[in-house]
């Protein structure tokens, strides 16, 4: 298929960080890429990217990832016309991912699925009939009946700045699926929460295992989360083959009931994934807390957070819970 990328980039310091160009250069093999920039990027900055991405805006707007998905559109639409009418597919995806796997077998379903009208990588809110399920909008992509359609359009260039992030999630993250779904477009989440939840069933013993290798000792997950990207079921989604990995999951006010989380570097290395150097170098840079299993913060987290951690039910038998599975009964 032939794909154009707009990807959404920020950065607080103006630097395109190099777990960035890996993104990039792993998105170039299937696509052709528009790099827009929520900041004013020194020439310098720009160069790093200019054999990978075929235009560029790198300006300060304000509207955060919408905008620059809106802005790298309008200019594809303009600028490109005769690529435009051309294309397969536009995606719309944003620097908010560490990558740490491969797109290869995604892309390659995906081209033998022409039915399909819009894709993303995972989902939020589990009943895909709830007014508020959606596409996550790190990572979407629309075929041509989509992006050639004049209200898809008009919604993509109506974007414009909000006072929070919540209205920014309402009216154009759910909102935009949702208007796709009004519209009968036929939709694919390609990790959706309810095939994870499947894989758990599945595979839950396993999945026991490998966590106790990975934790040293029984590690209870934080259950009651449909945003899975965001919780310790990150794992699962590596697991099936997931190629990013969320930024913010790794900063240490972020979930901090998800305990899995703390040993995302161990995770790694278990799965033979890359660009944990990059990450931690990311994360310096910027002057985060990144969590690790030796955090000091996590001496409280057992007392505060008991109850995320370990279900105990008002009787007299301890229930232990992994993904919402109930492994283990025993009689106190």
């Amino acid at each position: 298929m032939k794909r154009v990328v707009i990807f959404a980039h920020f950065d607080k310091q103006n630097i395109i960080d190099p777990y960035v160009i890996d993104y990039l250069k792993e998105l170039r093999k299937y696509s052709e890429i528009i790099f827009v920039s929520d900041g004013d990027l020194e020439q310098r900055e720009i160069s790093k990217i200019s054999d990978l991405c075929f235009d560029n805006i790198c300006q300060k707007h304000g509207e955060y990832d919408f905008g620059s998905y809106k802005r790298g559109f309008k200019l594809l639409k303009t600028k490109y016309l005769e690529k435009f009418n051309k294309l397969d597919e536009v995606l719309f995806v944003n620097d908010s991912c560490y990558l740490v796997g491969t797109f290869e077998r995604i892309f390659s379903e995906m081209d033998q699925k022409p039915e399909i009208d819009f894709w993303g990588l995972t989902d939020n809110y589990i009943d895909s009939e709830n007014i508020e399920y959606h596409i996550q909008s790190y990572f979407l992509s629309f075929r041509r009946n989509v992006f050639l359609d004049r209200k898809f359009q008009k919604f993509i260039y109506n974007i414009t700045k909000l006072k929070d992030k919540s209205s920014i999630v309402d009216l154009y993250e759910v909102g935009l699926s949702q208007f796709l779904i009004q519209k009968n477009k036929k939709m694919l989440c390609y990790f959706s929460s309810r095939e994870v939840d499947k894989y758990i069933i599945d595979n839950k013993f396993k999945l026991f295992s490998d966590v106790k290798e990975i934790y040293d000792k029984h590690s209870i997950f934080y259950l009651y989360v449909y945003n899975y990207v965001y919780s310790d079921k990150f794992y699962v989604l590596l697991l099936q083959g997931m190629p990013l990995l969320k930024v913010s999951l790794l900063h240490i006010n972020v979930s901090v009931g998800d305990k899995l989380t703390f040993f995302w570097h161990d995770i790694i290395i278990k799965l033979n994934l890359n660009g944990k150097d990059k990450i931690i170098k990311h994360n310096t840079r910027l002057g985060h807390e990144i969590k690790n299993k030796h955090f000091k913060k996590l001496e409280y987290i057992p007392t505060k957070c008991i109850k995320l951690f370990i279900r105990i039910k008002l009787s007299n038998y301890f229930r232990l819970s992994l993904f919402g599975i109930r492994i283990l009964k025993i009689k106190l």
